[in-house]
């Protein structure tokens, strides 16, 4: 319980003054600290992820395979802060049909899916901009998004008995 909250306030307040490349070294402390996060402490921890992975430094950061478990978890998060900000990072990922195969790869894609239909209007959102960006990469990038069965199911079961 309050050992718990403490770690996590620590590790907020070593990692909140490191620059992008410094925080990138410390993904395992940041990851604890994004599944940690409650509506009080989001915003700074929505900001620290975002620093982690801006620019080309943190994209190369986010194919790697070790940020898988942040996709997950973040996409599944209590917290929709916390989920739209991680819809945000994997749109970046929908932009190239080979980055594209990677979400479908490490089941990414069918969470996104899912969360097209969270109650959160702002995650919903999020979420559909992925596609988005698939789309706009090409025909390529959509086709093999949409070619996944599990992300097609996700989506269909949003339409409910229609489909």
């Amino acid at each position: 319980g309050n050992w718990k909250l403490l770690q996590t306030l620590h590790m907020l307040a070593a990692l909140a003054p490191l620059p992008a490349a410094e925080l990138r070294q410390h993904l395992a402390d940041l990851f604890t600290v994004i599944d940690a996060a409650d509506a009080t402490d989001a915003p700074l921890v929505a900001s620290l992820a975002e620093r982690a992975f801006e620019g080309a430094e943190g994209l190369a950061v986010l194919r790697d395979a070790a940020t898988q478990p942040f996709m997950l978890r973040g996409l599944t998060h209590a917290d929709a802060q916390v989920r739209a900000l991680t819809l945000a990072q994997v749109s970046r990922l929908a932009m190239t049909t080979y980055d594209v195969a990677r979400l479908v790869e490490r089941g990414v894609l069918p969470l996104v899916a899912a969360a097209v239909g969270d109650e959160v209007l702002h995650v919903s959102q999020r979420a559909a901009g992925v596609f988005i960006a698939s789309a706009k990469a090409g025909a390529g990038s959509l086709s093999l998004a949409l070619s996944d069965t599990l992300t097609l199911d996700a989506l269909r079961a949003l339409g409910g008995s229609g489909g």
